[in-house]
C-alpha cells in the first residue's frame, strides 16, 4: 500500500513539473505559449482577435526569465479580419499551419532571414497581399502556403536561397533541385526549364484567367488548379505524361480543354473539351462544355468533381463504368443514359447527403435531374441490376444506338401534307401543333408551336411561353416580343428564318413514323392528364397503391415513388 501511495505521489509531482514548463500568457497584447525548459516562446491565438499593425518582439520576459520568440503557432492569427500589417522578428524560425489564414485585410508581411519553415495554408485566403519575398533562410514551403491570395501579383525568392528560386522573374516559387513549380499566382509565367507543376500549385487562385504550360512540363500534380474559378481555357502540351486528380475542381468557368495532338498518353478526341486516357479510353478530366465521345468506355474517378456549372451530360452507348465522385458536387439538370448496363458507385441509402463523397452522382442530381432512358427500358432501369432506379425523375425517350435523338425531340417537323407537327419523343409519336401541347414541364424549350396572326407567322415556345428569335450566330433565343418568321420546305424538314435574316433548320427524325391518327391533344398541362399505373417494389402491377413504398408510372414516361402510410 505504501509503495502505491509513493508511486502516485511521484506521478503527481512529475505531472506538476511538466505542466509548469508550458505557460500561456498575454504580454503587451500578444498571447504566448512559454516553454521554460527550452526558453522558447510561441505566439498563439488571441480570444478577441488581433487587429491593426502587430510588431512581434524578438523576446519577452516573464517571471524574471527571458524567452526567445521562435515560432508563430497554428492558427495564431487565423481569421483576424482587422489585421493589416505584421512585422516578424529575426528570432522566428517557423510559421505554423493556418497561422494567418483568412486575414483578408493583411496587406503587408515582412519575413526575416531567420524563417526556415512556412507551413500548410499559412497565408491561405490573404486576399489583400500583393507581394511576397522569400528570404534565403527558408528551407521548407508547403505548396498551399499562399493559396487563395487573389491579389498576389509578385512572388520572389531571394537569389542566394539554395532550395527555392524564382528564375526568369516568373512570379512563382520553384524547387530548384527538381525544377518543380510549387506555388504560383495570377502573374506567373512558367519558365521553359520547369518540368513539373506541383500539387496545389495554383490552389484557389481565383484571379488566374489563363496560363501557358511549356512543352518542358511532364507532370501536373493533383489539385494544381483546384478552385481557379475564373480560369477559362487550358492546353495540355504533348510533353505531359502524368496528370493528378481533381485538377479542375470548382473551375466553373472553364470551357475549353485541349490536349496537343502528338501527346502519347492523353487526347481530346472529337473536340470533346475533356482529357481522355488514350490507351484505356477513360475520360479522366472534364469541364462544363465537355461532350463524351462515343469511343469512351469509362468516366474516371472525380472526372467532373465540383464542376457546379455543368448542367447536362449524355452518356454514349459504349460507356459501361462511371467512377467514384465522377459528378460529385454537380447539380445536373439532365442526364441521358443510352445504355443502362453501366456500373457506378452509390451509397445514397446509407449516406443520402454525401454530396462530395464517393457517390458517382451528387444527392442533388439524384433528386432533381431528369434521367432520360431508351424507350422500352423503364423496367430495366427500375428493377435491373444497376442503380439508375435511385433517380427520382425518369423519362423514356426515343434514341438510336448511333445517334442521340434527344436533341431533336419535341422538334418542329414537316409532314407529307406540309403541315407542322411536334415530335413527342416520350411516347414515340408525332402530334399536330394545332393544339397547345406541352410534353415536358422540366424541359419546356423543346416544345414549339407555329402561331399565325395578320398573315405573319411566329414560332412560339409553349413551355416557356416566349417567342423565338435568331441570334447572329444562328442559335435560337427566347424573348417576350413576337418575331416574324418565314418557312421554306426542304427535302428533309423545314428551313426557317426571321426578320433579321437569321435562319435555322428543323430536321425530320427519320427514326420515327408519323402517326396520322393523331390530330390534336387537348392541352395536357399536368400529370393528372396522363394515364397512371402503380407497381410494387418487386415490379408487380397493382390496381391501387398499398401501404409502404409504391412506384407510380405516368404514360409520359415519368416515374415517381409514392409512400402510403
Amino acid at each position: 500500500m505504501k509503495k502505491q501511495v509513493l508511486l502516485f505521489s511521484l506521478m503527481l509531482l512529475f505531472s506538476m513539473a511538466a505542466g509548469a514548463q508550458n505557460v500561456e500568457v498575454e504580454i503587451n497584447g500578444i498571447f504566448y505559449r512559454l516553454v521554460s525548459s527550452s526558453g522558447q516562446a510561441q505566439i498563439i491565438s488571441n480570444p478577441n482577435k488581433y487587429s491593426g499593425k502587430i510588431d512581434i518582439p524578438e523576446s519577452v520576459e516573464y517571471e524574471d526569465e527571458t524567452y526567445s520568440v521562435s515560432s508563430i503557432g497554428s492558427a495564431a492569427f487565423s481569421d483576424c479580419s482587422a489585421l493589416y500589417s505584421v512585422v516578424i522578428p529575426n528570432s522566428v524560425k517557423m510559421i505554423g499551419t493556418n497561422a494567418f489564414s483568412g486575414c483578408y485585410s493583411l496587406t503587408s508581411v515582412t519575413f526575416p532571414n531567420s524563417v526556415t519553415t512556412i507551413s500548410d495554408r499559412a497565408f491561405y485566403g490573404c486576399t489583400g497581399l500583393t507581394s511576397i519575398n522569400i528570404p534565403n533562410s527558408v528551407r521548407q514551403i508547403h505548396p498551399s502556403s499562399f493559396s487563395g491570395c487573389d491579389n498576389l501579383i509578385t512572388i520572389k525568392v531571394e537569389n542566394d536561397n539554395t532550395v527555392y528560386d524564382s528564375r526568369d522573374n516568373c512570379n512563382a516559387i520553384i524547387k530548384t533541385q527538381t525544377n518543380t513549380l510549387i506555388s504560383g499566382c495570377k502573374n506567373t509565367i512558367i519558365p521553359h526549364s520547369v518540368t513539373a507543376i506541383g500539387e496545389e500549385a495554383f490552389l484557389s487562385c481565383n484571379s488566374l484567367t489563363s496560363i501557358t504550360i511549356p512543352n518542358s512540363v511532364t507532370s501536373i500534380g493533383k489539385r494544381a488548379f483546384y478552385g481557379c474559378k475564373n480560369l477559362t481555357s487550358i492546353t495540355i502540351p504533348s510533353s505531359v505524361i502524368s496528370l493528378g486528380e481533381y485538377l479542375f475542381y470548382n473551375c466553373e468557368n472553364l470551357t475549353t480543354i485541349v490536349v496537343e495532338n502528338n501527346n502519347i498518353v492523353y487526347d481530346s478526341r472529337d473536340d470533346c473539351n475533356a482529357i481522355i486516357n488514350t490507351q484505356t479510353n477513360t475520360l479522366i478530366l472534364g469541364c462544363k462544355n465537355s461532350k463524351i465521345p462515343n469511343t469512351v468506355t469509362t468516366i474516371g474517378d472525380g472526372a467532373f468533381f465540383g464542376i457546379s456549372s455543368l448542367t447536362s451530360i449524355v452518356f454514349p452507348y459504349n460507356v459501361n463504368q462511371i467512377g467514384r465522385s465522377a459528378f460529385a458536387g454537380c447539380r445536373l439538370e439532365n442526364v441521358v443514359a443510352r445504355n443502362l448496363n453501366v456500373y457506378f458507385y452509390h451509397s445514397w441509402k446509407d449516406h443520402p447527403h454525401d454530396t462530395y463523397g464517393n457517390n458517382a452522382f451528387s444527392y442533388a442530381t439524384i433528386n432533381h435531374a431528369v434521367l432520360y432512358i431508351p424507350i422500352g427500358t423503364w423496367s430495366e432501369a427500375i428493377y435491373g441490376g444497376g442503380y439508375w432506379y435511385n433517380f427520382i425523375n425518369i423519362r423514356e425517350m426515343a434514341m438510336a444506338q448511333d445517334e442521340i435523338s434527344y436533341k431533336s425531340a419535341y422538334t418542329l417537323m414537316n409532314q407529307n401534307n406540309f403541315t407542322y407537327a411536334v415530335y413527342d419523343a416520350v411516347n414515340d409519336k408525332v402530334v399536330m401543333v394545332s393544339s397547345r401541347y406541352r410534353i415536358d414541364e422540366s424541359n419546356p424549350n423543346h416544345c414549339w408551336q407555329v402561331v399565325e396572326n395578320d398573315g405573319r407567322k411566329f414560332l412560339y415556345n409553349i413551355g416557356a411561353k416566349k417567342y423565338a428569335n435568331v441570334a447572329e450566330d444562328g442559335t435560337i433565343k427566347l424573348q417576350e416580343t413576337p418575331v416574324s418568321v418565314s418557312m421554306n420546305n426542304q427535302a428533309n424538314g423545314i428551313q426557317m428564318g426571321d426578320d433579321q435574316q437569321g435562319q435555322w433548320n428543323f430536321v425530320v427524325n427519320n427514326n420515327v413514323s408519323i402517326d396520322e391518327s393523331i390530330t390534336a391533344v387537348e392541352n395536357p398541362m399536368t400529370e393528372q392528364n396522363f394515364t397512371q399505373q402503380y407497381f410494387s417494389l418487386d415490379g408487380k402491377r397493382i390496381s391501387e397503391p398499398k401501404k409502404g413504398v409504391n412506384i407510380l408510372r405516368f404514360s409520359n414516361g415519368k416515374v415517381k415513388k409514392v409512400v402510403v402510410k
